[in-house]
C-alpha cells in the first residue's frame, strides 16, 4: 500500500518542484529507500554548481526536507533506471568534491539519526562536470559506437559466440487514417517487442524506438497521412537484450474515401477501360466494387421495376445496347443484388437478399465463353450462361445507359469505393482473398490466393477526397470523370482496406 501511495506522491509532486525549481526534469522516490530516503533527481545543467542548488531547493520544500539523501543525475538519465542511475553515479563522483553533507530535521521513523527528528544528510551530484565546476582537469566526451560499428555487430553477433533472439517473422504493415498497424509472428523467448521506424528506408536499430510492446502487433497512431512510414521490429529477451531485426516493411497512412450517390444523376464515367478489354469479344472480365446502398429499394413486383445501377458496361451508337450490369433492385418487399445482360429482362438475382445501410463487396465475373457468376461477400450468389459483352464501349459507375443517344438513369444512391476491373475472370479464391473476412484487400496488393493485380486494366481507389476526377491507379489512365458531384459527395468511407 505504501510503495503504491508514495509513487503516486511522487507523480504528483513533479509538476510542482518544476514550478519551484524549472531545472527539474523528473525524480523518482524509489520503493527501495522508503520514499524519504533516497530521491533522485534529473536536472537541465546549465552552470556550475546547480545540482546543490536543487539539493537545497528540496530540503527546504515541505516534508521534502526530511529526504535523507538526494542523488542529481543529468537530463538524459533515466532515473527511474536505477541500473543506469547507479552506473551514472558511479563513473561521474568524486566523493572529496561531489558529495555534500548536511543536517536538518528528520523523520519521526527515521531510527538511524543521533537525535530524535534531527539528522545527516547526504547530497550526490552525479552530474557531467562543466567549465566552472571545481576542476582542473577537462571533462571527457561519451563515447557512442557509430551506426557502421552497431551494424556490424549485429550482422556478426553468432559468430562471435553469443546467443541473440532471432529476427521476428512475416512483419506487416496496414495503413489507415492517421495510422500504421503492425503485426508479426510471436518469437519464442521474447519477453518484449522494439519497433524501429523512420521516414524513409534504411531502419536500424539507431533509428527512432518503440520500447516495451508486450504483444505481436502494434499500432503507430496520430501519423501525417500521405507520408510513408518504414519499419523493423526486433525481439528483447528475459536479459534486456535486443535481438536481431526483422526485415523493412512500410506502408501509407490514408483516409479512405469513397463517392456519395445521390440516386438523382450523379455518376461516374471511365470509358476508357472499355479499350483494354479484348477488342472482339469484350470477354473474359471481372468487375469488383465496394458498395453501401443508403435506402431501401422495395415494391411489390417479384423483378425489378424499381432498381438502381452500381456499375455497368453498355453499348452505344445506333442501337444502345445493355451488355452487363450490377443492380441493387426490389424483389418484392425485399432488395436482391441482379445482374442484368445483354437480352431484354434478363435479370439473374442472388440467392439471398440483402439490407440497407451497410457495405457489400461485389464481384461480377464472366469467362470467355460468357459464363457469369456474382459473389457478395466472397459468397456465390447467381449464375448465368451465354453472357456477351461484345463491341462494349461505355463503363459507368452510378448508373447506366438507356435509350438510343446514351441516357443515363437507374442512378445509385448510396456510397461506392475501390472499384476494379480485370481482363481476367477471377477464380472464387481470388474473390474470398480480396473480400478478406470483410477487412477488405486492395486490388493492387497480391496477398494470400489472390496474386492477379498485373491483370488490373482499371482501378479506381476513390481516395482523391476532392475534385471531379476519379484517378485510374493502373499505367491505363482510364481515369473517370464525375457528372453532377462535387467536393462536397466525397466521403469517407471507414473501410481501411488492406494494401
Amino acid at each position: 500500500e505504501d510503495y503504491f501511495l508514495g509513487k503516486a506522491s511522487e507523480r504528483l509532486m513533479l509538476p510542482v518542484l518544476k514550478k519551484i525549481s524549472s531545472e527539474i526534469i523528473d525524480i523518482n522516490m524509489p520503493a527501495e529507500g522508503i520514499f524519504l530516503n533516497f530521491i533522485i533527481v534529473a536536472i537541465k545543467k546549465k552552470y556550475p554548481g546547480q545540482a546543490k542548488k536543487v539539493m537545497h531547493t528540496i530540503w527546504g520544500t515541505g516534508l521534502l526536507a526530511l529526504t535523507k539523501i538526494i542523488i542529481v543525475v543529468d537530463d538524459w538519465v533515466n532515473v527511474q533506471d536505477l541500473s543506469e542511475v547507479s552506473w551514472r553515479v558511479g563513473v561521474n563522483i568524486d566523493p572529496q568534491r561531489d558529495v555534500l553533507l548536511s543536517e536538518g530535521p528528520s523523520d519521526d521513523l527515521d531510527h538511524a539519526s543521533e537525535f530524535y527528528r534531527y539528522g545527516g544528510k547526504m547530497g550526490i551530484d552525479g552530474t557531467d562536470k562543466i567549465k566552472g565546476d571545481p576542476r582542473s582537469r577537462e571533462w571527457p566526451q561519451e563515447i557512442e559506437m557509430d551506426n557502421d560499428v552497431i551494424n556490424l555487430v549485429d550482422k556478426n553477433w553468432e559468430k562471435y559466440g553469443a546467443i541473440q533472439l532471432s529476427a521476428p517473422a512475416n512483419l506487416t504493415a496496414t495503413g489507415a487514417d492517421s495510422k500504421v498497424t503492425l503485426d508479426w509472428t510471436v518469437l519464442s523467448g521474447a519477453t518484449s517487442y522494439n519497433v524501429y521506424w523512420d521516414n524513409a528506408t534504411g531502419v536500424s536499430s539507431s533509428s527512432t524506438a518503440i520500447t516495451g510492446i508486450n504483444t505481436d502487433n502494434y499500432t503507430h497512431s496520430s501519423l501525417n497521412n500521405g507520408t510513408t512510414y518504414y519499419y523493423k521490429v526486433a525481439a528483447v529477451d528475459s536479459n534486456g537484450a535486443t535481438g536481431f531485426l526483422s526485415s523493412e516493411v512500410n506502408s501509407t497512412p490514408m483516409r479512405d474515401y469513397a463517392l456519395d450517390f445521390d440516386g438523382t444523376n450523379d455518376y461516374v464515367a471511365a470509358d476508357g477501360v472499355t479499350s483494354n478489354l479484348d477488342s472482339s469479344t469484350g470477354l473474359p472480365f471481372t468487375v469488383s466494387a465496394w458498395a453501401y446502398p443508403d435506402t431501401t429499394v422495395s415494391g411489390t413486383t417479384a423483378c425489378c421495376s424499381k432498381r438502381e445501377a452500381i456499375f455497368a458496361f453498355n453499348k452505344t451508337g445506333n442501337n444502345d445496347e445493355n451488355l452487363n450490369m450490377l443492380y441493387f433492385a426490389q424483389d418484392g418487399s425485399t432488395q436482391k443484388f441482379y445482374h442484368h445482360g445483354k437480352a431484354a429482362n434478363s435479370f439473374t438475382g442472388t440467392s439471398n437478399t440483402f439490407e440497407s445501410g451497410q457495405w457489400y463487396h461485389i464481384a461480377l465475373i464472366v469467362d470467355s465463353s460468357g459464363n457469369g457468376k456474382l459473389y457478395i461477400n466472397g459468397g456465390q450468389e447467381a449464375t448465368w450462361s451465354n453472357g456477351s459483352n461484345t463491341s462494349v464501349n461505355k463503363f459507368s459507375i452510378g448508373q447506366e445507359y438507356d435509350g438510343t443517344g446514351s441516357t443515363a438513369t437507374d442512378f445509385f444512391d448510396g456510397k461506392i469505393d475501390e472499384v476494379a476491373i480485370w481482363n481476367v475472370a477471377l477464380s472464387a479464391a481470388d474473390v474470398t482473398a480480396l473480400y478478406n473476412s470483410g477487412n477488405g484487400l486492395k486490388a493492387s496488393a497480391d496477398s494470400g490466393n489472390y496474386d492477379n493485380s498485373g491483370d488490373l486494366i482499371g482501378y479506381w481507389k476513390f481516395n482523391e477526397g476532392t475534385g471531379s476526377t476519379l484517378t485510374d491507379s493502373t499505367s491505363n489512365s482510364n481515369n473517370g470523370t464525375l457528372t453532377n458531384m462535387d467536393s462536397s459527395d466525397w466521403v469517407t468511407s471507414g473501410l481501411n482496406l488492406i494494401d
